[in-house]
Formats: C-alpha cells, structure tokens, sequence
C-alpha cells in the first residue's frame, strides 16, 4: 500500500465523438458531456484526498488542441475540452496552498485506436483524414514525455504536437486566420 500517497493523478477522461450539434442526438451530447467534462471533474473531487496527502503532487487533466479555439465539426468535444483546460487552472489556484499542482495536457491528434472512429458522416477514419488535412498524428512517446515535462515543470498547460503549438500561435497571434480556417473546414465537410 501507498499509505495513501498519490504522487500523480493522470486524470485522463474523454471520448470523441463528435459530428456538427445539430446532427447529434441529445443522447450522445450528454454521453460526450458526461465523460469528458464530469468523469474529469469527478476524478479531481476524489483524487484531491489523496493528493492533498503529498506535498509537491500534482493533478495531471487531459485537455485537447480543441480546447485552444473551438473546433468546427467537434463543437460538444471542444467545450467539454476548454472545461477542462478552465477546471486546471482554477484548480491550480485553488489547490496551490494544499501544495497541490494542476497540469494539463493540450494534445493535437495522438496515434491511439481511438482515431479508428468515423471522421464525422464519412466512411473514413480520423486516423486517415488527419495527415490528408495537412495535420500530423503526435506519437506516444511524445506524449508520455510532454506527460513527464508537465509534472515536473511549471506550465499550467503543456501543448502536445505540431498542431497543438500551431493553434496555440494562431489562436493568440492570428485569431482572424484561425476563425477563417475553421469556417473552411466546416464548409469542407459539409460537401
């Protein structure tokens, strides 16, 4: 046993379904809702006990590039991500006297088999449409190690991949650009 010391807290919760709000159903809206953003706030509520046991721990959240500007045909993914990304850095303050530190990850597109799902209403996969948009698949090697460098390291968020740092430019230098990018593709994917 630990004796009730948590280090880490990987507290890794999401699944991507997405497609445009309209075309869900209210089901799977709340399904998206309830996993991403619930099961992330769920696991902070119970893991703070153990954390707050171990001085210097840390509350590692999975967020996504998503979180960085809302993306066009993942509206349901993206706020549930950006909540995740506000529940890190309110937390980070609100756990700090405790001795507690509250990280995420920003990840692009991850080499996981959760990228064998459907690409929206398409018969292709998102692991076939993400390199013929031009966006690269981020290894997970490249991960654990942004996992490693986020615990240890002082960033409130750590961005994954090329598209992750890409966005997060845009989104903060070019938000015009970025605006115009996601009309196009959402304009793409509707022909």
């Amino acid at each position: 046993t630990t004796g009730g010391r948590l280090d880490v807290l990987f507290n890794n919760a999401g699944i991507g379904t997405g497609g445009a709000i309209i075309d869900m159903s209210f089901d799977d809206l709340d399904r998206v809702v309830s996993i991403n953003l619930v099961g992330v706030l769920n696991g902070a509520k119970i893991g703070y006990a153990y954390l707050a046991r171990t001085q210097g721990s840390c509350l590692l959240n999975t967020a996504s590039a998503s979180a960085i500007y809302g993306t066009s045909g993942l509206p349901v993914y993206s706020a549930t991500k950006f909540g995740v990304r506000a529940l890190t850095e309110a937390l980070d303050g609100e756990w700090y006297g405790a001795g507690v530190k509250v990280r995420d990850l920003v990840p692009s597109f991850i080499d996981t088999p959760l990228l064998a799902a459907p690409a929206g209403s398409t018969n292709y996969s998102i692991k076939q449409v993400v390199p013929n948009a031009g966006l690269e698949l981020t290894g997970v090697d490249a991960v654990a190690q942004a996992a490693w460098d986020a615990v240890h390291g002082d960033k409130v968020h750590t961005y994954v991949g090329k598209t992750a740092d890409r966005m997060a430019f845009a989104a903060r230098w070019l938000p015009g650009r970025l605006r115009k990018m996601m009309r196009r593709s959402l304009v793409a994917s509707a022909h």
